[in-house]
């Protein structure tokens, strides 16, 4: 007969074996829950295309609910859920809920697939759009319905009688009407698969498989991921980026910019010592002869020390997780990991484009993952690799990785950071105002942080590029040739190619005597970006990078509407400009203004200028035009010669 000391002895075993399989219950649940993905799928016109999507919809393990109110039937139900119910979902729900009656006086609750990827409005005509004066129509139609082709143009249009011009321009501030918007259809997969958005992309027909766009899982606010996590898939180089399968060129003239930058630093008295570019990535390869070439050398590290604080053997740069800086901790994960590649390409692109200018500029390792698989980039390694931007002295941190929550030691890294940010904007094809992605969804720090999107080699806006008001300048992102270690040529695509590109930019922008301020760095970067009137509403500034033209500081330059490239030569000493409103006349002269636009809508001018604030700028309009010509000598002319601004597209005054 057990005594009273045994049974309490065995019902506390019982309670801590409860305690014990309800835990690990618990985290089983916690495992397995569901998180939603996207994918963005262009509509299917033909009824069996979207049967095929919509049978593969049902198939995955995890499908959301529908619930139907009482007295309320299928229909009803789906169209206030999604905005419109086609038939063929109908059929499709009715078969995965046999029995469905159309109508019910309780309350219930149906499996679900998704909502149509095309939403037409509450009652199903049309989509009421906010939109800016001198947006254009085939860049709206592209942005909201993927899609410019002729019959979706006529469409909008008949819609919106009288809000376009002749050159399908938006006349006003105001709300049109498209026939539908594209929407992301979501998806409910358990938190470590990937098979269902590649099952729903095999059970797209070619043509819509190729204009899928995954937007990938929401990010989450306890790692980082690349910019690359969203896959650019290229099939045809010349379709999707303007460039032929054997073409070996690179995007920007070197050798023009090699004799700008040499004439330049003719003119100064004292050479700046060479500018540092961090590259907080995945690590890069120490054994391809280019990257080598262009690597930083630390004086400072002694006998395998360094006096960079708590940095060892620091030669090349280090890691940001082990602080060490020998070859395997900096040296790219192994090439199981299917981002092997990216850091050393974002640092292959930094070396070709300064290797006519060794050694100007050089590239600082900052490795971002952990040492050990799945290799994550934790929370803390892009504010240590800005620490550590400082602790060298670096003058740009070049960063391609998201993530979905800022952290304050993020925020107040960058606020606080005595190196330009240049950041990705992500591969979504999406609004970044729209996602939690960071750092281009900050708010705080901007006038540090330049957020880079990508163009083609025909400088149209990439389909997969992020955009927005977040978005700062676009640069060359699409079918970048790059050259392995082992001589091996491959395309690379998206916004963390572009990036890259800038940063080796504000890099070269130091080595001709600009100041390393990091807001005086952005703004020429943006100030001399080539402006493209297609662009305003799709990026903040409406511009694309031009390296030569950033780089020809002791130059003004003038772009007239219609020209491959700006004029550079003076504008005349005394040149100012005023600007007359109703009430008052504003004079701007070439010393205060970092660039004026012509957007073309009634000869509207936008003024950038210096604001009393160090390195900032602020934006103006002068909506009649200023009264005074654009008088400029270019720099094979003898005259000067009066421009109207009628003639111009943009104003850039030199440096000063």
């Amino acid at each position: 007969m057990p005594t009273i000391f045994t049974l309490i002895i065995s019902n506390l075993l019982v309670a801590i074996a409860f305690f014990f399989v309800t835990t690990v219950n618990n985290r089983a649940q916690a495992q397995t829950k569901v998180q939603a993905a996207s994918i963005t799928v262009l509509p299917l016109k033909k009824e069996y295309e979207r049967k095929a999507l919509w049978t593969t919809l049902a198939t995955l393990e995890n499908t959301p609910n529908l619930v139907i109110s009482s007295n309320e039937n299928i229909v009803e139900a789906i169209r206030a859920k999604c905005g419109s119910a086609p038939p063929d979902l109908i059929k499709q729900l009715i078969q995965m809920n046999p029995g469905e009656p159309k109508i019910s006086p309780a309350t219930r609750s149906l499996r679900f697939i998704a909502c149509p990827y095309w939403y037409f409005g509450p009652k199903g005509n049309g989509v009421s759009i906010n939109v800016r004066k001198g947006e254009s129509l085939k860049n709206l139609a592209k942005l909201l319905l993927k899609t410019d082709g002729p019959e979706t143009l006529n469409k909008i249009r008949e819609l919106n009688i009288e809000l376009f011009d002749r050159n399908d321009n938006i006349i006003r501030n105001s709300k049109i009407i498209v026939p539908y918007t594209i929407r992301p259809i979501q998806v409910f997969l358990h938190k470590d698969s990937t098979q269902p958005l590649s099952l729903i992309l095999a059970a797209l027909p070619d043509k819509a498989k190729k204009q899928a766009l995954n937007t990938g899982i929401p990010l989450g606010p306890g790692e980082y991921q690349l910019a690359a996590i969203d896959s650019v898939e290229i099939e045809d180089p010349m379709t999707d980026c303007g460039i032929s399968y054997t073409a070996n060129r690179w995007p920007y003239d070197l050798e023009t910019i090699e004799k700008t930058i040499k004439k330049a630093r003719l003119s100064l008295q004292v050479s700046p010592p060479s500018s540092l570019i961090v590259v907080a990535d995945t690590g890069v390869s120490l054994s391809d002869p280019n990257i080598r070439q262009s690597l930083w050398d630390n004086p400072n590290v002694k006998n395998g020390f360094s006096h960079n604080f708590n940095y060892r053997n620091d030669r090349h740069g280090a890691s940001m997780v082990t602080r060490r800086g020998d070859n395997a901790d900096v040296e790219p994960p192994p090439s199981d990991y299917r981002f092997h590649n990216h850091g050393s390409d974002v640092a292959r692109i930094i070396a070709e484009s300064g290797r006519l200018l060794y050694p100007l500029t050089q590239t600082v390792i900052a490795k971002i993952n952990d040492p050990q698989p799945p290799y994550r980039i934790g929370v803390d390694t892009i504010p240590t690799s800005i620490a550590y931007a400082r602790v060298v002295g670096a003058d740009v941190v070049n960063i391609s990785v998201l993530i979905g929550a800022p952290s304050e030691s993020l925020k107040s890294a960058i606020q606080n950071s005595s190196a330009l940010i240049v950041a990705a904007a992500g591969n979504a094809g999406r609004q970044v105002e729209g996602l939690s992605i960071y750092p281009p969804g900050l708010s705080e720090g901007r006038e540090r942080l330049l957020v880079v999107g990508s163009h083609n080699w025909d400088e149209q806006i990439t389909h997969f590029t992020n955009i927005g008001s977040r978005v700062d300048i676009l640069a060359q992102g699409c079918a970048i040739p790059v050259i392995d270690s082992d001589g091996k040529r491959r395309l690379v695509s998206g916004t963390s190619f572009s990036a890259p590109f800038v940063s080796q930019t504000a890099a070269e922008l130091i080595a001709v005597g600009v100041p390393s301020n990091p807001l005086i760095l952005r703004n020429r970067l943006l100030a001399t970006g080539k402006f493209i009137p297609e662009l305003e509403g799709m990026t903040k500034y409406g511009v694309i990078l031009d390296p030569e033209r950033s780089l020809r500081v002791k130059e003004d330059s003038i772009w007239l509407k219609g020209s491959k490239r700006p004029l550079f030569g003076q504008l005349e000493t005394s040149q100012s400009w005023v600007c007359i409103s109703a009430n008052s006349a504003e004079s701007y002269s070439p010393a205060t203004v970092l660039k004026i636009i012509n957007s073309g809508a009634n000869n509207e001018l936008t003024i950038w200028k210096l604001s009393e604030d160090e390195g900032a700028f602020e934006t103006a309009q002068c909506r009649n035009g200023f009264s005074e010509v654009v008088v400029f000598r270019a720099e094979d002319q003898v005259d000067f010669i009066n421009y109207a601004w009628e003639e111009i597209l943009d104003v850039v005054p030199k440096l000063h």
